[in-house]
């Protein structure tokens, strides 16, 4: 009972009540809506969101803010779909390591940007969000990537899993989820993103070495919006250098 209480008095159970409500009110106007097949859609629509607000989550903690984390996506998307396109030998999961690579190395250049020259975030994500994006352009010569080019395995992540009604692509996000939670608040180096968002002037003084976790949260946020990257080109089957990621950080 009081673990049940417990889980009540938080604040997102409010929100999660209303979520319910609303399901219940508008299964009732249109009994469709709680159908497996449009439940499956809905939840299509949460995995890029979902695997960009963990990270985001993370920067937003340490009291900074990632602005840049559309072109990011959009970066990483293009690089992925470039290499398929231009050596369709390379096995399709390396993609994965390529898109997170790329996206964690952009996230690492804004903490580093910050850290260095002492420069307000959301500057430094503002100037990159435009610069990443005009990288998307001039990598791609401004040519959208075609589903032709994108490995069937890797579209086929957006439809088919071991579990039904629930791909791939729901799951990763779901264990991403899960492990950005356990590490936010089971590891020493997660509570210490809260302590230095909690007073970043007392940080220092209890040993947290803040430009480290800095850096570690830009650059988990970058490898985050990196695998959304490679997500979005599974979900749409193509990559757009304009399309990709627009409105992403909001």
């Amino acid at each position: 009972m009081n673990a049940l209480r417990s889980i009540f008095l938080r604040r997102e159970a409010g929100i999660a009540v209303m979520i319910v409500l609303f399901c219940i009110f508008v299964g009732i106007l249109k009994p469709r809506f709680l159908s497996l097949d449009e439940l499956r859609i809905i939840l299509l629509l949460t995995p890029l969101i979902m695997i960009g607000a963990m990270g985001q989550m993370l920067v937003l903690v340490a009291r900074h803010v990632d602005l840049s984390i559309g072109s990011t996506q959009a970066f990483a998307a293009m690089v992925t779909a470039m290499m398929f396109k231009f050596h369709p030998e390379i096995p399709w999961y390396l993609g994965f390591l390529v898109s997170i690579g790329v996206g964690l190395g952009l996230g690492f250049v804004n903490g580093a940007l910050i850290t260095l020259f002492r420069l307000p975030a959301i500057i430094v994500t503002l100037g990159t969000l435009n610069l990443y994006r005009g990288l998307t352009f001039i990598i791609s010569d401004a040519k959208q990537i075609d589903r032709q080019f994108v490995p069937s395995a890797l579209k086929a992540m957006s439809s088919n899993s071991p579990i039904q009604a629930l791909p791939w692509i729901i799951i990763i996000a779901i264990g991403v989820a899960v492990l950005t939670y356990w590490f936010a608040n089971h590891t020493r180096v997660g509570r210490q993103v809260f302590a230095l968002g909690s007073n970043p002037v007392a940080a220092p003084l209890r040993g947290i070495r803040v430009n480290a976790v800095t850096l570690m949260v830009f650059s988990i946020s970058g490898a985050l919006a990196g695998l959304s990257g490679i997500m979005y080109a599974s979900r749409w089957g193509f990559v757009n250098p304009s399309n990709t990621g627009t409105g992403f950080e909001f």
